[in-house]
C-alpha cells in the first residue's frame, strides 16, 4: 500500500509539474493566436507525419523481437507492435510507465518473463540514447552556428559562479553508490542465503541477459536498418509537419534535424509526454530560425498533441486488443542463460 501511495504522489507530482510548465510556456500567449494556429493548419500534413510515425512505431516493434530472440523468444509482430504501442498508451498518461506496461503485455500474451523483457527494453533505451547524440553531434556539423546560439542563450545563460559547489551533492551521491557497491559485493556470499536476496539476484541476472542481448544477436544487420529507419522517420515527420503551418512551411532540412534534436531532448524530461519542456525547447529552436516565439509554440503544441492525441488513440486500441486476447498456454524455447 505505501508502495502505491509513493507511486501515486509521484506521478501526481510530475503532472503537476509539466501542467505548471505549461501554464508558463503559454501564459503570454494569447488563446485566440493558438485557436487562429489550429484552424490555419494544414491537416493533411499532420495526418502524413502521423502515418510516418506509425511505421517508426512498427518498425521499433519488430527491432524490439530481434532482442528478443536471442534469449529464446519470439513473439509475432503484431503482438510486439500491440506491446509497444500500449506502452506509448501508459507513458502519455503516466511517465516511464510504458517501458513497464509493454513488458506485462508479452508476459500475458507470449510468456516473455518480465525481467527478460524489461532487460530489452532497457537496451533498447541505450541504443536510442546513443542515436539521439549521434543526431545531436549530425546537427552540431550541419547547424554549427545556430545550435551554439541556442546552447548559449539557453542553457548555458547562468553564471559560472558557484559551478564547482553544484557539482558537490552529485560527486557524494556517486561516492555513495561506490561504497555501497563494494559493500555488496564484499559481502555478496553472505547476502545470497536469504531466499529474498536469491530472488533478487534472479531478477538481476534475468535483467542483464536482457541488456546484453544486443550482442548476441543473429539478424544485426536488420536490427540496423530497423535502428536507421526508426530515427529517419523522426526526421522526417519533424520535416513533413513544418508544412503544416505558413510560419514553419519555409523552413528546410537542417531546421528540421535541429528541431528533432532538441525536442527529443525536450521529450526525455522527466514530465508526462514532455508536457512544457517540449514546447519551450521547440519554440526556443524554431526562434533562432526566425520564427516568432508566439508561432514557435503554436507549431509546438499542434506538433506535441497531434502526436499524443494519436498514441491514446491507437494505442488505446492496441492496449484493448491486446487484454482481449485469449492466452492458451503452450510450450515455448527456454531461454539458454549461461
Amino acid at each position: 500500500m505505501p508502495s502505491y501511495f509513493s507511486k501515486s504522489v509521484q506521478y501526481i507530482l510530475m503532472l503537476g509539474i509539466g501542467v505548471f510548465l505549461m501554464w508558463l510556456v503559454f501564459k503570454d500567449v494569447d488563446t485566440a493566436l493558438i485557436w487562429k494556429g489550429f484552424s490555419e493548419a494544414r491537416y493533411e500534413w499532420i495526418a502524413l507525419a502521423l502515418g510516418v510515425s506509425l511505421a517508426a512505431h512498427y518498425s521499433r516493434a519488430v527491432r524490439w523481437k530481434l532482442l528478443m530472440e536471442p534469449l529464446g523468444y519470439s513473439p509475432s509482430n503484431f503482438r510486439t507492435f500491440l506491446a509497444v504501442m500500449t506502452g506509448y498508451f501508459a507513458n502519455s498518461l503516466l511517465p516511464r510507465a510504458g517501458e513497464v506496461s509493454r513488458c506485462y503485455v508479452l508476459k500475458r500474451t507470449d510468456h516473455v518473463p518480465f525481467n527478460i523483457a524489461f532487460g530489452s527494453v532497457v537496451a533498447e533505451r541505450v541504443i536510442d540514447v546513443v542515436c539521439l547524440f549521434l543526431m545531436t553531434g549530425l546537427a552540431f556539423v550541419v547547424e554549427f552556428d545556430f545550435i551554439s546560439s541556442f546552447v548559449q542563450t539557453h542553457i548555458f545563460k547562468t553564471s559560472s559562479s558557484g559551478s564547482t559547489q553544484q557539482y558537490f551533492p552529485i560527486l557524494v551521491g556517486f561516492s555513495a553508490l561506490g561504497i555501497l557497491f563494494l559493500l555488496l559485493f564484499r559481502f555478496r556470499k553472505a547476502l545470497l542465503r536469504f531466499s529474498i536476496i536469491q530472488k533478487i539476484w534472479s531478477f538481476v541476472l534475468g535483467l542483464w541477459d536482457g541488456m546484453t542481448s544486443v550482442v548476441q544477436l543473429k539478424r544485426r544487420w536488420e536490427f540496423l536498418f530497423h535502428t536507421v529507419f526508426i530515427w529517419f522517420c523522426y526526421f522526417l515527420m519533424m520535416y513533413i509537419i513544418f508544412y503544416s503551418l505558413p510560419s514553419t512551411a519555409g523552413l528546410g532540412l537542417k531546421a528540421a534535424l535541429v528541431v528533432m534534436v532538441v525536442g527529443g531532448f525536450g521529450m526525455s524530461a522527466p514530465v508526462t509526454a514532455g508536457m512544457g519542456a517540449y514546447h519551450f525547447m521547440v519554440a526556443a529552436a524554431l526562434h533562432i530560425y526566425g520564427v516568432s516565439t508566439e508561432q514557435g509554440k503554436i507549431f509546438a503544441i499542434i506538433s506535441h498533441s497531434s502526436q499524443t492525441l494519436s498514441l491514446l488513440l491507437i494505442g488505446g486500441i492496441c492496449a484493448l486488443i491486446s487484454f482481449g486476447i485469449t492466452v492458451t498456454p503452450k510450450p515455448i524455447t527456454s531461454p539458454t542463460n549461461e
